[in-house]
């Protein structure tokens, strides 16, 4: 699925249920292949400091 395929899908979605699909999307994802041990804790845990330039990126607000 494109990147602006999920932005028309998920453009209605409450944000509840947007944060309960991060938390599953996280969940899905194979942790060893994807990503260096502990890269995606830390773009998690750098949100709040990226906000703007991610809502920039995604066209949306969160």
């Amino acid at each position: 699925m494109l990147v602006s395929e999920i932005k028309e899908v998920i453009k209605e979605y409450p944000e509840e249920d947007l944060r309960l699909l991060i938390v599953e999307l996280y969940k899905a994802m194979p942790q060893k292949k994807m990503r260096p041990r502990g890269e995606t804790r830390e773009r998690i845990r750098q949100m709040h400091s990226r906000k703007s330039a991610f809502k920039k990126e995604m066209g949306m607000v969160l």
